[in-house]
């Protein structure tokens, strides 16, 4: 059921019906997930998703999804952008060990990365990486602060 001729039906199938993500079941099946599905399904689940990191090329598009999804932060490679293969390796490394080993916040540990890409690929491959961050969610971060420093 997965092929190139399957993917070309569901793009028949879905034309002028909106943006859509492709899934593989745990059967090894296809699905698609509207953007309306995917953010119902973490509405529903209660999911409280800090980061997604969408390592893929051109993955902007579906990173945006993400976040109206409901993500705070998302990790995506620019939409226009093929990135290399061992600069995604490079930068998830980095990336993770920031987030994990130095209990860097998301925000630094994604600039921590970049420069990481920056240093041993180069500044165009460092520049297709892309930190898209919920609305709100700073201003939520700098409420939840002053609320904090009040309490003080």
């Amino acid at each position: 059921m997965n092929s190139y001729e399957t993917v070309g039906d569901y793009h028949e199938l879905t034309k002028d019906q909106g943006d859509f993500l492709l899934f593989e079941t745990v059967e090894g099946d296809s699905q698609l997930v509207s953007r309306t599905q995917l953010r119902n399904l973490l509405v529903t689940t209660k999911a409280n998703l800090d980061f997604v990191f969408v390592a893929s090329c051109h993955s902007e598009f579906v990173g945006r999804i993400f976040l109206e999804a409901g993500a705070k932060h998302v990790i995506c490679i620019d939409h226009k952008q093929q990135v290399d293969d061992n600069a995604v390796i490079t930068f998830t490394e980095a990336f993770y060990d920031a987030i994990f080993s130095n209990a860097m916040d998301v925000c630094r540990a994604f600039l921590n990365a970049k420069v990481m890409v920056s240093i041993t690929h180069n500044k165009d491959e460092s520049n297709m990486f892309r930190l898209l961050i919920r609305e709100n969610y700073l201003e939520e971060v700098a409420q939840r602060k002053q609320s904090a420093s009040r309490r003080s």
